[in-house]
């Protein structure tokens, strides 16, 4: 299996853990829909003045007569995104690609009140809300790509039937980096995601949301240094006694597609830009 690059060089081929978590669907950041998730990687991109063609439709519905809500999540969790899902692996999408114009409106995310387990929460119980709890999770997980933290991160904030540690994309890309560089000292490893695009896919009542985060992870070690695209979508649920979002119980959901935020492709599959992104 390919190992990480030692020196940071224009065009610099794909670290092997990366292609892994795309080809996995991500597993390790990359996108959650990440199902597992998918993953992608790596540096910005030029603006330019073309405009991105209109979002998929977002699905909100309620609990029907004889149909279990849980039935009504499947549903959505499992409804292939635009532009992606396991037809669109090409590698180079988790790379830079030129930035366009988006034509939809920015998804303005709310605020957190106060941080548990070293995560921004606190926010309210909307589906903007459980986006930005999405966010604030793959912050907190992917800070100097830290196992320990990763690990406090999804035990304080996922419910009982939630996709397994191993395999939630923050931690699960964590966990298959060190495996593939077992010699890398961890506390030497810097590195930060920065949020860059949302999506609501569907939501159930107003306690269940399809969630969806498209960003960067830059990271460095040793030298090595990288910026790559990465998605994650996950269900989320809001917990009445915690009074916070929660990572949901239920299979990860079908995946998104490998993009770069902000190029085409990733608005054609109906994220949106960010307003008040947490870190």
């Amino acid at each position: 299996m390919l190992r990480r690059a030692k020196k940071t060089k224009p065009a610099k081929a794909t670290p092997g853990w990366v292609a892994w978590a795309v080809i996995a669907g991500v597993a390790l950041i990359l996108c959650v829909g990440l199902a597992v998730g998918a993953m992608q990687w790596m540096g910005g991109g030029s603006s330019t003045s073309r405009s991105a063609a209109s979002p998929a439709a977002t699905t909100h519905t309620t609990a029907a007569p004889n149909t279990s809500n849980r039935a009504q999540q499947d549903a959505i969790a499992n409804r292939p995104m635009p532009e992606g899902d396991s037809t669109n692996m090409d590698a180079t999408n988790f790379r830079p690609k030129p930035e366009v114009q988006a034509t939809t409106p920015d998804l303005v995310l709310p605020k957190s009140t106060r941080t548990e387990a070293g995560v921004a929460t606190g926010f309210p119980k909307t589906p903007e809300g459980a986006v930005a709890q999405l966010a604030a999770l793959n912050v907190a997980t992917y800070n100097n790509l830290d196992v320990n933290a990763g690990r406090a991160a999804y035990t304080a904030f996922a419910m009982p039937g939630a996709v397994g540690l191993a395999d939630w994309n923050a931690t699960k890309m964590a966990m298959r980096y060190y495996a593939d560089n077992p010699s890398t000292d961890p506390t030497r490893m810097r590195a930060t995601f920065t949020p860059v695009q949302g999506l609501i896919k569907g939501s159930v009542g107003d306690s269940w949301t399809l969630a969806c985060v498209n960003g960067q992870v830059l990271y460095a070690y040793n030298g090595d240094s990288n910026r790559i695209g990465v998605w994650d979508c996950a269900r989320m649920q809001w917990d009445d006694g915690k009074k916070r979002w929660m990572l949901a119980p239920g299979p990860n959901p079908a995946r998104a597609p490998l993009t770069w935020p902000r190029d085409e492709l990733s608005y054609r599959a109906g994220f949106r830009d960010l307003q008040n992104v947490p870190n």
